[in-house]
């Protein structure tokens, strides 16, 4: 996976557990992971960094995932997204499916 070397990955998660876990994994795929907790965080990275690849969780502390991505994909048709959950929710499924998502990924629930 080296073409991922000289990547920057944004995370967006509220999770800290899932969040040292992630990190250790995805920065010995990319270059550098940032990670926002919430929506504004998210926007605010994007606003100063450059960033090639982006996952969200669906669930954030009082916030949608999709509801981020819906407002990034008004500027943002190209970068891939990959969307995290926890729960095999088949509304927000169907929703996810009109965003121009790369993946959707289920993760275990501790």
């Amino acid at each position: 996976m080296e073409f991922l070397n000289d990547k920057h990955l944004l995370l967006i998660e509220d999770n800290e557990e899932f969040i040292e876990n992630a990190i250790s994994l995805f920065n010995m795929f990319v270059k550098k992971t940032f990670v926002a907790k919430n929506i504004k965080e998210a926007f605010e990275i994007l606003e100063n960094q450059k960033i090639d690849l982006i996952i969200s969780d669906i669930h954030l502390k009082n916030e949608c995932g999709l509801d981020f991505i819906e407002k990034f994909r008004e500027t943002d048709n190209e970068t891939p997204i990959l969307i995290l959950s926890g729960y095999k929710d088949e509304d927000l499924l169907f929703k996810a499916m009109t965003l121009n998502l790369s993946g959707y990924l289920i993760k275990p629930i501790n």
